[in-house]
């Protein structure tokens, strides 16, 4: 990667955010780890994260629901935030859908 690269983080409720890769410190064993997304009160029980994928700004996500549905954006096209984040609706789901797969497509 030319540029410090992202960790692109991807929830079941369809929350997505990009995170610099050097906001995760390396950390010993017993040290526990480090939070990667918060959830909100009616997304806690149900949510959990789907991808965490390391990209650059010029790769493309593509995100496909347990429905059948599949979204392909351009990786820039989610917000960096921070660790702690809740991140942003990356893609609008129907009621009892999910996000179920993801993944990076890199420009050619």
């Amino acid at each position: 990667y030319e540029e410090d690269p992202y960790c692109l983080i991807i929830s079941s409720a369809g929350h997505g955010k990009r995170v610099k890769t050097s906001e995760f410190n390396p950390r010993s064993r017993r040290a526990g780890g480090l939070i990667a997304a918060k959830f909100k009160k009616p997304l806690k029980e149900s949510t959990t994260i789907v991808a965490c994928r390391i990209c650059n700004a010029a790769d493309e996500v593509m995100l496909i629901t347990k429905n059948g549905t599949v979204v392909k954006m351009g990786v820039d096209d989610i917000p960096a935030q921070s660790r702690t984040a809740t991140g942003v609706v990356v893609q609008r789901l129907d009621e009892n859908d999910f996000v179920a797969a993801v993944t990076i497509v890199s420009p050619i």
